[in-house]
């Protein structure tokens, strides 16, 4: 509907109902506008159709799905005795942390806060989860694990599923990238037939194949010549919705996209500049790493160098999320550095990467590129989420040998829009370079290798640092190791293993247990740490 513009007027066409309306009016202030994805699906949720949608990230995906699900549980009156009747699965537990919290905002009142949500994810207590599921939830919103543990195990549990309603599956394309299906299999096997046929939504933000293919575990699908998706007995048909025009830049028009080309032994320094840059009031900065380890590492130097000295009244913190940290501290972490008053600098996984909702970043840094193209989308996501005007920036360090790794980036393979990178810096020399500005660029390259080996002498000097960083140095070998883009990220084309070690405050490069490097490879790196083991000394 072209004139469906705004909440009220979903009301005033009928669409939602004014308990609905009231609670979305007085709880999401901040939401009057729909964004494109929630104009285009809730009403088609609402009338019964099956959606296989996409959007940007920050679009407002999950309120075009929590609404309707809401809407339609206040008008059918749905008890708790009837059990769930609406199912989110969520690939990781901060974004199902965030649907819940979207449900829960939603749904107070005298009217709306019957409907009970219950949460099911690891590293809560099952026993709890599955109590709330026995009493009757209508709306779960679950992790597949977790789900699959409870639904297998426990034939109460299960039942509680036979009048479900809803369906709905949220980034589609993570849940089987980070190999999910298995689960998905078995959860679909396992929930009790219903009487009528499941409404599916399917939201993420990008379509692949692996999108489909999940469409089709879900729904049992074809893919009609129209672009719709039919089951093989048409009782299904998913509508595919994907906002936006075709040629529109992937990424926000407030973002800034910039790469710094660096060598190993600069990046700490270079990522330490930056960080002292940004240490002010109302402002947030996101750091991504490749492994858990790596996460442990920068955010224990960044304390031992005490960027953050709350004696000093600084109010611009740090904080870590990972993968293996215990969840009442994923918990916290999320919910401090997403408030709106929160500032500081978030050092993490791609745990952080999709779907999670931090208010107000202004500066994504990838110190490890992504593995692939998709993936710089969702981490650059975090900035400039929906409608906001607020201008933000995104920084990616890349090798001399990683360079071409621009390529990837710059042109969006679906639609042809093109992303255009400025250097940061610069460390490179430019044509018709003047005196002025090569005097300029040669002494940022001299005050960043002054800073890298202060840092690396003063990682020397702490046993707990040169653990963490010989363990990160070891995770991102591994990691380096497994890309697959072997064209670009190569293990064999580092040929600097000592400035591997000084990026992790080592002097030298340590000998490494590498299991998923091959024995070659292996000789290869052991060969480099010999060739270069030279300690760098500071210089004061």
């Amino acid at each position: 509907m072209d004139d469906v513009e705004t909440f009220r007027s979903l009301y005033e066409h009928g669409i939602i109902g004014k308990v609905v309306y009231n609670s979305i009016d007085e709880n999401f202030k901040d939401h009057k506008e729909l964004t494109a994805i929630q104009r285009e699906t809730i009403p088609a949720i609402l009338a019964g159709k099956n959606i296989l949608a996409s959007a940007p990230t920050g679009s407002g995906k999950t309120l075009a799905f929590v609404l309707p699900a809401v809407q339609i549980l206040h008008k059918l009156r749905a008890q708790q005795r009837q059990g769930t009747r609406v199912l989110v699965l969520s690939p990781t537990r901060e974004l199902a942390e965030q649907t819940f919290n979207v449900a829960q905002k939603l749904c107070v009142g005298r009217e709306l806060g019957s409907i009970k949500i219950a949460k099911v994810i690891g590293g809560d207590s099952r026993d709890d989860q599955l109590d709330r599921i026995k009493k009757g939830a209508h709306i779960v919103v679950a992790t597949p694990g977790r789900l699959k543990d409870i639904i297998t195990h426990n034939k109460e549990a299960r039942d509680q599923f036979s009048n479900l309603l809803m369906l709905i599956v949220d980034e589609t394309d993570r849940l089987l990238d980070e190999g999910f299906k298995p689960d998905l299999e078995l959860i679909v096997r396992t929930l009790p037939a219903t009487e009528a046929p499941k409404q599916t939504l399917m939201f993420s933000a990008t379509q692949t194949n692996n999108v489909t293919e999940l469409a089709a575990l879900f729904c049992t699908t074809d893919i009609g010549t129209d672009g719709d998706m039919y089951s093989e007995d048409a009782a299904v048909t998913l509508t595919r919705i994907n906002v936006g025009p075709p040629t529109e830049a992937v990424t926000h028009a407030n973002l800034t996209e910039s790469y710094v080309p660096c060598e190993y032994k600069h990046r700490f320094a270079v990522l330490y500049k930056l960080l002292k840059q940004r240490k002010a009031k109302n402002h947030k900065t996101i750091v991504y790493v490749s492994s858990c380890a790596a996460v442990k590492f920068y955010y224990s130097f960044l304390n031992v160098v005490r960027f953050y000295d709350p004696a000093k009244g600084d109010s611009y913190k740090l904080f870590r999320l990972f993968g293996d940290m215990k969840q009442s501290d994923r918990r916290a972490t999320y919910n401090e550095f997403r408030r709106e008053d929160s500032s500081g600098v978030l050092v993490t996984t791609d745990v952080a990467a999709r779907g999670v909702d931090f208010p107000d970043v202004d500066w994504v840094i990838q110190l490890d590129p992504p593995n692939d193209r998709d993936t710089y989308i969702h981490r650059v996501g975090r900035a400039c989420r929906g409608a906001s005007t607020r201008k933000a920036n995104a920084l990616i360090f890349l090798t001399e040998a990683e360079l071409s790794f621009l390529g990837v980036l710059e042109v969006d393979p679906k639609t042809g829009a093109r992303t255009t990178f400025m250097e940061w810096g610069p460390f490179t020399a430019r044509p018709g370079e003047s005196a002025e500005e090569k005097e300029k660029r040669e002494g940022l390259i001299a005050r960043i290798d002054k800073e890298a080996r202060l840092l690396v002498a003063l990682g020397t000097k702490k046993d707990e640092l040169r653990k963490l960083g010989k363990e990160a140095m070891r995770s991102f070998l591994t990691s380096y190791d497994s890309r697959s883009m072997k064209d670009i990220f190569n293990i064999d084309d580092i040929d600097d293993m000592v400035g591997v070690a000084n990026s992790f405050g080592l002097a030298q490069a340590p000998q490494l247990s590498l299991p998923s490097v091959s024995l070659k490879k292996a000789k290869n790196i052991k060969k480099k740490r010999l060739n270069g083991a030279r300690r760098v000394e500071p210089d004061y």
